[in-house]
């Protein structure tokens, strides 16, 4: 009789070799045998790298184009502003509020980093870090081409009922005789209302950047039908710089230089004058 068959000599099933097969390829991934490759523990990747968000500053201004403005197309400051920080890797937040209110929250409340634009003045020495120039523009007075306000100095103003805008700094000079009250002045909201009290005769001459005068008469509806009635007078008060002001902190000083930094590497002249 023939011997029985050992149990290595039994055909096999092929259903039974493939689980043998995967037990096999289970047992070498376990103890680190298959390919030559040790196994890894399956766990989380590793999160790629991801670039640092941009620095911000949130900035105050107000309505007064063609420097700033409220409307879409933002005003020729704004543009400068925005770029120069930009250039410093700052991007710029600006709100557009009264001009008060803008002083106010600019340099007191502690979600603002500053306003502009602000004239350079000793007033405003320790108020605030004034930026390098921004800008400028001429200063200077505006009467009925009826009426004409002749004058060479200061005080050949007197008697001469001036107009000028709220808590808006004028010329060192000028500011100092209305406080001694040795010139008048009447005081407006903005600077269209001493256009119309102009044409209106209740002032005879507005104290008011030239730029924004030729602006005003060309966008205004109420006064572009009389804009031949009012002129500039040929001799202006002063040329005035526009500046950044930033809260008089280390984190305010620590910002103006980054943006002066900016501002140096523009290629355009910060003292272009806007479009009238």
């Amino acid at each position: 009789m023939a011997a029985a068959p050992s149990a290595a000599s039994l055909p096999v099933s092929r259903s039974g070799h493939r689980r043998r097969i995967r037990r096999a390829l289970l047992a070498l991934s376990l103890t680190g045998l298959l390919g030559g490759t040790p196994a890894v523990a399956a766990g989380p990747l590793p999160a790629p790298d991801t670039p640092e968000a941009p620095e911000s500053i949130r900035l105050a201004t107000l309505d007064w184009p063609p420097y700033t403005s409220a409307r879409p197309q933002p005003g020729s400051l704004q543009t400068v502003v925005r770029s120069a920080l930009s250039a410093s890797g700052i991007t710029l937040s600006s709100t557009v509020l009264p001009w008060r209110r803008a002083i106010r929250v600019g340099l007191k409340d502690p979600g603002f980093h500053g306003y502009f634009p602000e004239y350079a003045s000793p007033q405003m020495n320790g108020l605030c870090l004034l930026s390098d120039p921004i800008g400028q523009g001429p200063l200077g007075l505006v009467h009925r081409v009826d009426t004409p306000v002749r004058w060479s100095t200061l005080h050949d103003l007197k008697g001469v009922r001036l107009g000028v805008v709220q808590d808006y700094i004028n010329t060192d000079a000028l500011d100092a005789l209305l406080r001694l009250g040795e010139l008048q002045a009447e005081t407006a909201m903005d600077d269209a209302t001493n256009l119309r009290k102009v044409l209106g005769r209740r002032i005879d001459a507005a104290v008011i950047d030239l730029a924004v005068f030729h602006f005003l008469i060309q966008s205004e509806a109420d006064l572009r039908p009389s804009a031949d009635l009012l002129v500039a007078s040929p001799q202006s008060l002063e040329m005035k710089t526009l500046h950044v002001c930033f809260r008089p902190t280390a984190e305010g000083e620590r910002l103006r230089d980054r943006f002066n930094a900016g501002l140096k590497t523009l290629h355009m002249s910060p003292f272009s004058q806007p479009t009238r």
